[in-house]
């Protein structure tokens, strides 16, 4: 069964590179392909693969596209929810929910939807079942190189839909589920405690109330995993309740004379301990693993079944992609088991060298640099970068964390649940301990090592450079084959120095999916000019910090030529600030310019590189004082190409474009103007600037249906190819052979299931 396991689990990771999951007539075609494969003995074991992609698609189609047609269409509709959320924050405005009903319409079993509420004036607890007026639409994050994927972290939490709540309609069940209960009442008995956000957070798995910095500090120094409740914390707490039962009952046995069977009750409790955890922790992912490695190890034990490290691993993760599928989409999957991995690998290697006579000190400062150096891959690959000191960190913190603040906040939960009187003394003295523990995590360097593709791609070929000599010089052979392996070795690098060092375009357009707004990045000859930055949100969140910086990094962006702000309005000049402290910037424009920005005058000149920049920017009585017809107007070309970027400018402001610069704006691409809208692109302005192709910068499922129908009606008129954010996320516009080509996110660039539209499994009617 090995073999037909382990094929099971490629065949679900593999559903990770599928284009779409299988409809109904490739599953059926899939299953039959299994079963010749079952019909011959020595091929029984690849049945698991395709078994495998249908079992995948199949699960993620009951989680993910699940919604009627009909109740798909944008109208409000009458929602019942029953929410599961624990939330510290005083006004939160998001909420993971079980979709009860939807108008007259109710699912078979509940499903997972992610609730929205911007303007929120209650605030709901998990168990509650709560009534509104709202939409419903699919999951739909921003896709974009090098920046987090919202879509395919709610698809691995089994979320395919979110709700956006316009009226509240009442509470039909006020009652709270047992685990917010428990919540509610520790989080009432600690109001006054300041690190009570990391005590909820490690008791409870409610990250609400940990502070953004501290949870960006501890991430950079290699900690996340101790801050909130993972596969660690669970076989900690399992294994404290083991040898606190085995010692109780072996005093108990001594004392009474009684036979009892020591090893089975420590395995039962310490699966009832990690069962509990788990429980409070909301039975999240790393938990759930965490569990089960623990509950097949502990059922092994007690029925005196040898089962090997490797066998373990192999029938907890089959145990657990067949539970859940999707897990193959969450980052905390392929850390988790790289960690359990990596501690395996180490022990073996111990164990072959436990006579050599070092000290503990050193054995343990070696353990945690060999785990560091096999979580590499993943950390680089997923956060591209790594803490230089997290070995060290590691050390010191995780004894810390084990065996003081862990078992403390736990002790001081079941005090203040049990014992009130014993907790409230207990508590200032765990809250300075927090504190001490904070301030310690906040005030040391991190270390960190931002690496960008080109880094991440030599590292990666390092590695298998480095694995194919030492597998050469580790097998017994000749020295002719040895020094055959190190000339493939030299062969590899020369090849793959096309890759390591690949050849940039001479002229690149990035066109950002930042939902509604917009942000323009130009490249010619090394040299960068970056258009508008999208939006910023009063909580410190910004499309700059979470889309174009981390690009900029990913690509080894740190100049910046140019730096334009079309004008003040937040979707296209939110987080400028973000920009100017992180980048070495040459030349600042604005439409309503203050230091250090100058205006972006009419006629005024500027180069990139190869391309010739011109702004055509409208002031004066005939447009108005209107930030968007004042906006800052761009045209750029190199002889060969050619784009016009006009902001937010509108009608009136076209019409005063077309008279002073007539067939001057024409290009081969337009940014649309105002992002679609009706009040912009009109017919003369189109015919004026004739682009061969243009581009809307919009949010998905926005309140004003930009791009307006009339708008996209008249570029296909004038024979204009379109191309939209909103649908293909992040743009690539650069050269191809004699020409140029246009390249979408979704579509060219990362073309997968998840980072698209589910198509239906079966037709609806």
């Amino acid at each position: 069964m090995r073999r037909w396991y382990f094929c099971f689990v490629v065949g679900i990771t593999f559903g990770l590179f599928l284009p779409q999951l299988l409809t109904l007539q490739q599953c059926i075609l899939s299953v039959i392909l299994a079963a010749l494969f079952l019909a011959k003995q020595k091929m029984r074991a690849l049945s698991g693969f395709p078994l495998a992609l249908v079992w995948f698609s199949c699960i993620a189609h009951w989680h993910l596209n699940w919604l009627p047609n009909e109740l798909n269409s944008g109208a409000e509709h009458t929602i019942v929810v029953r929410i599961n959320s624990l939330n510290s924050s005083p006004m939160p405005n998001f909420y993971q929910a079980d979709l009860i009903a939807i108008d007259d319409y109710q699912p078979l079993f509940a499903k997972k939807v992610r609730l929205s509420w911007y303007r929120a004036n209650l605030v709901f607890n998990a168990g509650q079942i709560v009534k509104f007026k709202a939409k419903i639409k699919p999951v739909w994050g921003r896709a974009n190189v090098a920046s987090f994927n919202q879509q395919s972290y709610l698809f691995s939490q089994h979320v395919g839909y979110q709700v956006s709540v316009k009226s509240f309609l009442g509470v039909i069940n006020d009652e709270l589920s047992w685990r917010a209960q428990l919540y509610e009442h520790v989080r009432a008995l600690t109001q006054g405690m300041s690190e009570q956000g990391l005590l909820l957070a490690l008791v409870f798995a409610d990250k609400t109330g940990l502070d953004s910095d501290l949870k960006q500090q501890v991430q950079e120094m290699g900690l996340a995993h101790l801050l909130v409740i993972s596969g660690l914390h669970i076989m900690l707490v399992a294994g404290a309740c083991s040898g606190l039962v085995y010692l109780i009952l072996s005093g108990f046995s001594s004392v009474f004379a009684i036979p009892i069977k020591l090893a089975s009750w420590a395995m039962m409790s310490g699966v009832v301990g990690a069962f509990t955890y788990a429980w409070l922790a909301g039975f999240s992912l790393p938990t759930q693993r965490a569990l089960l490695m623990f509950s097949i190890t502990a059922f092994a034990l007690l029925f005196h079944r040898k089962i090997t490290s490797v066998d373990t691993l192999l029938l907890v993760l089959f145990c657990l992609l067949l539970w859940d599928p999707l897990a193959v989409l969450s980052v905390s999957l392929w850390l988790s088991f790289s960690a359990v991995i990596g501690i395996f690998l180490i022990i073996k290697l111990g164990q072959k060298k436990a006579a050599s006579g070092r000290r503990w000190l050193l054995d343990l400062l070696y353990f945690q640099l060999l785990l560091w150096l096999l979580l590499m891959p993943v950390q680089i690959f997923y956060f591209s970068g790594i803490s230089a000191l997290s070995p060290v960190y590691n050390l010191v913190f995780i004894p810390i964390v084990s065996i003081l603040v862990l078992p403390s906040c736990l002790l001081l939960t079941a005090l203040l649940l049990f014992a009130p009187s014993f907790g409230l003394w207990l508590l200032p003295w765990v809250d300075q301990m927090l504190v001490w523990l904070v301030y310690a995590l906040s005030y040391l360097p991190t270390a960190w090592l931002e690496l960008n593709t080109q880094s991440v791609n030599w590292i990666i070929f390092s590695l298998m450079i480095g694995l194919l000599l030492a597998w050469g010089l580790k097998v017994k052979s000749s020295g002719g084959f040895r020094f055959a392996a190190m000339i493939l070795a030299a062969i590899c690098l020369v090849v793959g120095r096309s890759w390591l060092i690949p050849n940039k375009p001479d002229w690149q357009v990035v066109v950002f999916d930042v939902g509604q707004g917009l942000s323009v990045l130009m490249q010619s000859q090394q040299e960068y000019l970056l258009f508008d930055t999208g939006f910023a949100s009063s909580t410190g969140f910004s499309m700059a910090k979470s889309v174009i910086l981390p690009y900029f990094k990913a690509n080894n962006i740190s100049e910046l030529r140019h730096f334009i702000v079309s004008h003040k309005d937040n979707d296209h000049a939110g987080g400028w600030q973000d920009i100017v402290a992180n980048l070495t910037i040459t030349r600042y424009w604005h439409s309503q310019p203050q230091s250090p920005f100058q205006y972006c005058q009419q006629g005024q000149l500027i180069s990139l590189g190869a391309f010739t920049g011109r702004f055509f920017t409208q002031r004066g009585k005939a447009v108005g004082r209107s930030r968007n017809n004042n906006s800052c107007v761009l045209h750029l070309t190199n002889g060969d190409f050619s784009i016009l970027i006009p902001g937010d400018i509108e009608a009136r402001a076209e019409a005063q474009l077309i008279a002073r610069a007539g067939q001057e704006i024409k290009a081969d691409v337009v940014i649309a103007a105002h992002h679609g809208s009706k009040t912009s692109s009109s017919a003369a302005f189109i015919d004026a600037a004739a682009p061969t192709w243009v581009i809307y910068s919009a949010g998905r499922f926005n309140p004003w249906g930009f791009p307006h129908n009339e708008v996209v009606q008249r570029y296909i008129k004038a024979g204009s190819r379109a191309a939209n954010t909103a649908k293909q996320g992040m743009l690539e516009i650069a050269p191809q052979g004699e020409s140029w080509e246009i390249k979408g996110f979704r579509d060219v660039i990362s073309p997968y299931w998840y980072h698209s539209a589910l198509l239906p499994f079966v037709p609806r009617g």
